[in-house]
Protein backbone atom coordinates (compact mmCIF):
# COMPACT_ATOMS: atom_id res chain seq x y z
CA UNK A 1 0.00 0.00 0.00
CA UNK A 2 1.46 3.48 -0.94
CA UNK A 3 1.31 6.49 1.13
CA UNK A 4 -1.99 8.13 -0.27
CA UNK A 5 -3.66 4.90 0.48
CA UNK A 6 -2.63 4.60 3.58
CA UNK A 7 -4.66 7.85 4.56
CA UNK A 8 -8.20 8.00 5.09
CA UNK A 9 -8.67 11.44 4.19
CA UNK A 10 -10.13 11.63 0.49
CA UNK A 11 -6.72 12.71 -1.80
CA UNK A 12 -7.48 14.69 -4.97
CA UNK A 13 -4.36 15.76 -6.99
CA UNK A 14 -5.35 17.74 -10.57
CA UNK A 15 -3.13 19.47 -13.01
CA UNK A 16 -4.09 23.24 -14.27
CA UNK A 17 -6.93 22.06 -16.80
CA UNK A 18 -8.48 19.92 -13.49
CA UNK A 19 -7.61 16.62 -15.00
CA UNK A 20 -7.23 14.60 -12.37
CA UNK A 21 -3.78 13.08 -11.74
CA UNK A 22 -3.93 11.09 -8.84
CA UNK A 23 -6.30 9.50 -6.03
CA UNK A 24 -6.21 7.31 -3.00
CA UNK A 25 -8.40 4.26 -2.69
CA UNK A 26 -10.60 6.42 0.08
CA UNK A 27 -11.78 8.83 -2.74
CA UNK A 28 -12.32 6.01 -5.21
CA UNK A 29 -14.44 4.02 -2.87
CA UNK A 30 -16.22 6.95 -1.84
CA UNK A 31 -17.13 7.60 -5.46
CA UNK A 32 -17.55 3.97 -6.36
CA UNK A 33 -15.58 4.04 -8.91
CA UNK A 34 -11.94 2.29 -10.09
CA UNK A 35 -8.93 4.26 -11.03
CA UNK A 36 -9.51 4.14 -14.76
CA UNK A 37 -12.90 5.85 -14.57
CA UNK A 38 -11.47 8.70 -12.67
CA UNK A 39 -7.35 9.12 -13.61
CA UNK A 40 -7.37 12.24 -16.82
CA UNK A 41 -10.79 12.91 -16.85
CA UNK A 42 -11.78 16.49 -15.49
CA UNK A 43 -13.30 16.87 -12.00
CA UNK A 44 -16.23 18.08 -13.64
CA UNK A 45 -16.48 14.45 -15.08
CA UNK A 46 -16.33 12.29 -12.13
CA UNK A 47 -16.81 13.98 -8.67
CA UNK A 48 -20.69 14.80 -7.67
CA UNK A 49 -22.11 18.42 -7.19
CA UNK A 50 -23.87 18.86 -4.07
CA UNK A 51 -23.68 22.71 -4.59
CA UNK A 52 -22.73 24.23 -7.91
CA UNK A 53 -19.09 24.32 -8.56
CA UNK A 54 -16.97 24.61 -12.19
CA UNK A 55 -13.25 23.62 -12.60
CA UNK A 56 -12.43 21.96 -9.30
CA UNK A 57 -14.93 21.87 -6.11
CA UNK A 58 -12.05 22.79 -3.77
CA UNK A 59 -9.84 25.59 -5.74
CA UNK A 60 -12.18 28.20 -4.72
CA UNK A 61 -11.20 27.59 -1.23
CA UNK A 62 -8.10 29.05 -1.32
CA UNK A 63 -4.79 27.75 -0.56
CA UNK A 64 -3.30 26.27 2.90
CA UNK A 65 -6.49 25.01 5.50
CA UNK A 66 -10.42 26.05 5.18
CA UNK A 67 -13.60 24.71 6.53
CA UNK A 68 -16.99 24.75 5.08
CA UNK A 69 -19.68 23.05 3.29
CA UNK A 70 -18.40 20.25 1.32
CA UNK A 71 -19.56 21.23 -2.44
CA UNK A 72 -19.22 17.91 -3.31
CA UNK A 73 -20.48 15.35 -0.88
CA UNK A 74 -22.58 17.53 1.44
CA UNK A 75 -22.05 18.10 5.42
CA UNK A 76 -19.05 19.49 6.70
CA UNK A 77 -15.15 18.89 5.46
CA UNK A 78 -11.62 20.76 6.31
CA UNK A 79 -9.62 20.89 3.28
CA UNK A 80 -5.87 21.36 2.91
CA UNK A 81 -4.86 23.06 -0.76
CA UNK A 82 -1.36 22.96 -1.77
CA UNK A 83 0.80 22.65 -4.48
CA UNK A 84 1.60 19.14 -6.44
CA UNK A 85 5.05 18.17 -7.98
CA UNK A 86 6.68 14.33 -8.14
CA UNK A 87 9.94 13.40 -6.51
CA UNK A 88 12.21 15.97 -8.28
CA UNK A 89 10.03 17.01 -10.60
CA UNK A 90 8.30 20.75 -11.89
CA UNK A 91 4.86 21.35 -9.79
CA UNK A 92 2.30 19.17 -12.24
CA UNK A 93 -0.92 20.84 -10.56
CA UNK A 94 -3.02 20.97 -7.36
CA UNK A 95 -3.41 18.59 -4.12
CA UNK A 96 -6.57 18.48 -2.13
CA UNK A 97 -6.57 16.23 1.15
CA UNK A 98 -10.34 16.20 2.53
CA UNK A 99 -10.95 15.48 6.16
CA UNK A 100 -15.19 14.59 6.42
CA UNK A 101 -15.78 17.13 9.68
CA UNK A 102 -19.25 16.12 9.49
CA UNK A 103 -19.76 13.71 12.24
CA UNK A 104 -17.72 15.74 14.34
CA UNK A 105 -20.30 18.63 13.47
CA UNK A 106 -23.10 16.46 14.36
CA UNK A 107 -21.65 15.38 17.68
CA UNK A 108 -20.88 19.37 19.01
CA UNK A 109 -24.55 20.39 17.56
CA UNK A 110 -26.24 17.55 20.07
CA UNK A 111 -24.03 18.41 22.75
CA UNK A 112 -24.74 22.15 22.60
CA UNK A 113 -28.24 21.09 22.70
CA UNK A 114 -28.23 19.09 25.96
CA UNK A 115 -26.19 21.33 27.26
CA UNK A 116 -28.65 24.50 26.48
CA UNK A 117 -31.60 22.43 27.59
CA UNK A 118 -30.06 21.22 30.38
CA UNK A 119 -32.29 21.97 34.19
CA UNK A 120 -28.93 21.79 36.06
CA UNK A 121 -26.77 24.38 35.87
CA UNK A 122 -23.78 23.46 33.73
CA UNK A 123 -20.70 25.16 33.33
CA UNK A 124 -17.12 24.29 31.78
CA UNK A 125 -13.86 26.19 33.44
CA UNK A 126 -10.20 25.59 33.13
CA UNK A 127 -8.11 24.68 36.42
CA UNK A 128 -7.74 28.33 37.29
CA UNK A 129 -11.27 28.95 38.47
CA UNK A 130 -11.30 30.80 34.73
CA UNK A 131 -15.19 30.66 33.61
CA UNK A 132 -15.37 29.29 29.66
CA UNK A 133 -18.81 28.35 29.07
CA UNK A 134 -22.39 27.97 31.17
CA UNK A 135 -26.05 27.57 30.38
CA UNK A 136 -28.41 29.87 30.91
CA UNK A 137 -29.72 27.47 33.94
CA UNK A 138 -26.41 28.20 35.98
CA UNK A 139 -26.45 31.88 35.38
CA UNK A 140 -29.99 32.01 37.12
CA UNK A 141 -29.00 29.58 40.05
CA UNK A 142 -26.22 32.13 40.68
CA UNK A 143 -29.04 35.42 40.71
CA UNK A 144 -26.92 36.68 37.61
CA UNK A 145 -29.16 38.35 34.64
CA UNK A 146 -26.85 36.94 31.51
CA UNK A 147 -24.29 35.05 30.79
CA UNK A 148 -21.63 37.35 29.86
CA UNK A 149 -22.15 39.62 33.26
CA UNK A 150 -21.47 35.85 35.14
CA UNK A 151 -18.23 35.06 32.53
CA UNK A 152 -16.30 38.53 33.25
CA UNK A 153 -16.37 36.95 36.84
CA UNK A 154 -13.92 34.30 38.56
CA UNK A 155 -15.97 31.21 38.65
CA UNK A 156 -13.90 30.10 41.59
CA UNK A 157 -15.16 32.73 44.80
CA UNK A 158 -18.63 33.14 42.42
CA UNK A 159 -19.71 29.69 43.47
CA UNK A 160 -17.70 29.61 47.36
CA UNK A 161 -20.09 32.86 48.02
CA UNK A 162 -22.99 30.89 46.52
CA UNK A 163 -22.26 27.57 48.50
CA UNK A 164 -21.85 29.77 51.58
CA UNK A 165 -25.09 31.12 51.21
CA UNK A 166 -27.03 28.42 50.60
CA UNK A 167 -25.47 26.14 52.97
CA UNK A 168 -28.22 27.09 56.00
CA UNK A 169 -31.49 26.65 53.56
CA UNK A 170 -29.68 23.25 52.29
CA UNK A 171 -29.53 21.97 55.68
CA UNK A 172 -33.49 23.39 56.77
CA UNK A 173 -34.20 21.66 53.80
CA UNK A 174 -32.43 18.37 53.80
CA UNK A 175 -31.49 18.81 49.96
CA UNK A 176 -28.12 17.91 49.52
CA UNK A 177 -27.31 16.75 45.96
CA UNK A 178 -23.80 16.24 44.89
CA UNK A 179 -21.80 18.21 41.89
CA UNK A 180 -20.83 15.72 38.72
CA UNK A 181 -17.46 16.65 37.32
CA UNK A 182 -15.20 15.52 34.15
CA UNK A 183 -12.43 16.85 32.98
CA UNK A 184 -11.89 17.72 29.07
CA UNK A 185 -8.74 17.06 26.76
CA UNK A 186 -7.89 20.58 26.71
CA UNK A 187 -7.52 20.09 30.64
CA UNK A 188 -10.67 22.34 31.26
CA UNK A 189 -13.35 20.66 33.59
CA UNK A 190 -16.83 21.10 33.23
CA UNK A 191 -19.60 20.49 36.35
CA UNK A 192 -23.36 19.98 36.44
CA UNK A 193 -24.39 21.20 39.56
CA UNK A 194 -28.35 21.46 41.21
CA UNK A 195 -29.80 23.82 43.30
CA UNK A 196 -27.76 23.06 46.80
CA UNK A 197 -24.58 21.64 45.71
CA UNK A 198 -23.44 19.82 48.79
CA UNK A 199 -19.78 20.03 47.85
CA UNK A 200 -17.68 22.54 45.47
CA UNK A 201 -16.65 20.92 42.04
CA UNK A 202 -13.86 22.60 41.53
CA UNK A 203 -9.93 22.68 42.66
CA UNK A 204 -10.69 26.57 43.11
CA UNK A 205 -13.77 26.21 45.08
CA UNK A 206 -12.66 23.91 48.27
CA UNK A 207 -15.71 22.18 50.57
CA UNK A 208 -17.76 24.14 51.89
CA UNK A 209 -20.13 20.99 54.09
Amino acid sequence: MNTFDSIQDLILAHDADFRILKTNQALLQRLGKAPADVLGNRCEEVLPQERAWSGCPYCGRGSGLTEGTDPCFGGQSVVSTSSYAEQGGQQKGTIHVVHDMTARQMAEEKYRMLFEQAQEGVFVATLDGDLLDCNDAFVTMLGYGSRDELMALDVGSVMTRFLRSERPFARKSRRTTTCATSRSRRGAKMARCSRWPRAACHPRFGRTD
